[in-house]
């Protein structure tokens, strides 16, 4: 992921979350989370890079992990969100798919 989508991406998580102050410790702390979710997310799809920033099912599961790593627990993020998770892996599959057929 380049340092402009994780920019982007950081950008993202901070208005998600609300926090409208400039602090490089918390910028810090959100981009590793921004990194575990992203590496959690794409592990389990085979989510893009870039459909983390274009909104729907991707960036809500990302924002989602992001919001949970904030609160300090991440343990139980899989099983509560599973269904989510399936449904995004589905949509990759499909797509991929439809992908192949075409050629």
């Amino acid at each position: 992921m380049s340092n402009e989508q994780l920019t982007a991406l950081l950008d993202l998580c901070r208005l998600d979350l609300q926090i409208t102050w400039n602090d490089d410790d918390t910028n810090a702390r959100i981009l590793t989370y921004i990194k575990n979710g992203v590496r959690k997310i794409k592990d389990k799809t085979g989510v893009l890079d870039e459909d983390f920033n274009a909104g729907g099912k991707a960036n809500d599961l990302f924002l989602a992990y992001v919001r949970r790593a904030m609160s300090g627990d991440t343990s139980t993020f899989e099983a509560d969100y599973l269904s989510d998770i399936i449904a995004l892996q589905t949509d990759y599959e499909v797509n991929e798919y439809a992908d192949k057929e075409q050629l």
